[in-house]
């Protein structure tokens, strides 16, 4: 008899509020995988200056820049430092950095805050973040591609 009122009504709603957030809090993980994008064969330059086009007018951060190599690191908008009364307690920034290749492929790769796990976890938000982002500089770089003079394309340097 104490065991069926134990398992009353409200213990099992606690028990189903505790399963939920378990659950809820589970989710919060992604693989972290470098993804690429691609503007087409022979377009590095063009995907270089589409992601460094894309992130500004985005309004991300931009740390570095290096032409040269095609690389460029971002600061997410993903949170950001912890702030009380003005000075910051905890730093929680993520990264974002990219590598143009001359074959017009774009590598990106995310670190900071929001990786975990030796840099095989990614949480989901700075996953989307990442996923959304690509997406923009892909159209970018494709419409630059499709706007360039095939010259140009053809005698493009090499990053």
């Amino acid at each position: 008899m104490s065991t069926l009122r134990f398992f009353g009504r409200t213990p099992r709603y606690l028990l189903l509020t505790l399963f939920l957030l378990c659950v809820a809090a589970c989710g919060r993980w992604a693989d972290n995988v470098p993804r690429t994008v691609s503007a087409g064969a022979g377009h590095g330059p063009l995907v270089y200056d589409a992601a460094l086009t894309t992130l500004r007018h985005k309004g991300y951060r931009v740390i570095e820049v290096d032409e040269r190599r095609g690389y460029l690191r971002a600061v997410a908008k993903l949170d950001g430092d912890l702030v009380l009364d003005g000075s910051a307690i905890a730093a929680r920034v993520s990264f974002f950095s990219f590598q143009a290749y001359p074959d017009g492929t774009l590598r990106a790769t995310a670190s900071g805050y929001h990786v975990r796990d030796d840099d095989t976890r990614i949480h989901v938000k700075l996953d989307q973040e990442l996923r959304e982002l690509l997406w923009a500089i892909e159209q970018s770089a494709k419409h630059a591609a499709s706007q360039a003079p095939a010259s140009v394309a053809s005698s493009a340097t090499t990053l």
